[in-house]
């Protein structure tokens, strides 16, 4: 009876640490899962500002090019077409954006900042096809009426737009698809080294 009662205490502290800091499969970390909640929300406030900006930005030239498509500017028509598809397909990959439930377990946080890595991931690394061609193509149209008065200043204008877009997709595609890469690499070391710790504590 002794020992029983000796042992008791410890027994209880073990229970208590596996509960608090274990994240067995469907089970709830809540250390883990504030730090991964408070990574999912900094994810979410970083791709809403940067949405708004380029809405902001889009409907800016939406309004110029309207008015001067109202004028008779045809390749104006092609910029306001390339501006609002551009628009509508940021909107679509963001529209089923939501924050996890506050009560929900380690692995639903886990899966959610994943993913918003991975599909920002491809959506950067397609950026040539969805954001910069709608927007090159009537840059392209414009330099080919133009060109008809003024040759050498409209190929000029051409090479600068085309450096810049260029410049443009290598900031998307390399420079940006590898920060979030190496950052997403980081989160999956931490969830693996923080799930690598309650295994241990399991054994002790």
């Amino acid at each position: 009876m002794s020992d029983l009662r000796d042992r008791e205490p410890e027994d209880e502290l073990k229970r208590y640490w596996q509960e608090n800091t274990i994240d067995a499969p469907g089970t709830r970390n809540p250390a883990l899962v504030r730090e991964l909640s408070s990574r999912v929300t900094q994810f979410d406030r970083k791709i809403f500002w940067r949405n708004s900006s380029e809405y902001a930005a889009g409907l800016v030239v939406l309004i110029w090019s309207g008015f001067m498509a109202y004028r008779g500017n045809r390749p104006a028509i092609g910029t306001v077409l390339g501006v609002t598809f551009v628009m509508a397909y940021l909107w679509w990959q963001h529209r089923k954006l939501r924050q996890p439930d506050p009560s929900t377990n380690v692995l639903v946080y886990e899966k959610a900042l994943l993913e918003r890595f991975d599909s920002q991931i491809r959506l950067l690394s397609r950026v040539r096809y969805w954001y910069l061609l709608p927007l090159y193509i009537p840059i392209v149209w414009m330099a080919v009426e133009w060109f008809a008065r003024q040759g050498w200043r409209a190929i000029f204008f051409l090479a600068i737009v085309t450096a810049a877009f260029v410049f443009v997709g290598w900031l998307n595609e390399k420079l940006a698809v590898g920060m979030l890469k190496e950052a997403s690499a980081k989160v999956r070391a931490m969830i693996k080294e923080q799930e690598g710790d309650g295994n241990e504590s399991a054994v002790l």
